[in-house]
């Protein structure tokens, strides 16, 4: 049976590993991520029937036991959620970036959304919204995009993923939680997305 798994190049929070990738090939004066983001800690916790993950890279948040997941501190995403037992590409994912000091969320903002210049025929925006996440201001970007699905050491292809993603500042610190999904899975998973993202703190 194959397992796929997003390959390496994507594993990070999706629209984050964007900016990231296309960082080094722009002159763009937005206030862009730092690309040495420092190793944090990270400590899981159960109670009940929930685990909270919490991480020194300021922030924490509390998921179904049931649900499968992959954590790292020292790399982004600093933790994925798998939501179907049967497609580990339906996840929630978690990330951080350290930004140049007074960078703004309109200025980050300009910075994320810019990059999609160079992934026009690969991804479509559908909207851009205001929202918030832990408590702070915050953007929250919906999209499709094309993915590499790597199904085993051989095999990997494109497949079509729904995004939403959500990202806000806080102490000069970008955090992104991103739910993806085929188109497919998408509403069917949202409710149990939404709850998971509901219950992101910043710390």
């Amino acid at each position: 049976m194959l397992h796929p798994k997003v390959t390496a190049a994507s594993a990070i929070v999706a629209f984050m590993a964007l900016a990231v990738v296309t960082a080094g090939c722009t002159t763009s004066t937005s206030p862009s991520p730092s690309p040495t983001p420092a190793p944090v800690v990270q400590t899981i916790t159960t109670a009940g029937n929930n685990t909270t993950l919490t991480s020194t890279a300021g922030f924490k948040m509390t998921f179904p036991s049931q649900y499968k997941y992959d954590q790292n501190g020292s790399i982004n995403p600093k933790a994925i959620i798998y939501l179907d037992p049967k497609d580990i590409t339906t996840e929630v994912s978690f990330g951080t970036d350290t930004l140049l000091p007074n960078t703004t969320l309109e200025g980050l903002t300009d910075y994320y959304t810019s990059q999609f210049l160079y992934f026009k025929n690969l991804t479509t925006i559908q909207n851009v919204t205001s929202s918030t996440l832990g408590g702070k201001p915050a953007k929250t970007l919906t999209y499709q995009a094309i993915i590499p699905v790597q199904y085993n050491e051989t095999l990997v292809r494109n497949q079509t993923m729904q995004v939403q993603e959500i990202w806000t500042i806080n102490k000069d610190t970008g955090f992104v939680v991103a739910y993806r999904a085929p188109p497919s899975n998408f509403t069917k998973f949202l409710p149990e997305a939404q709850k998971i993202i509901n219950s992101f703190q910043l710390t």
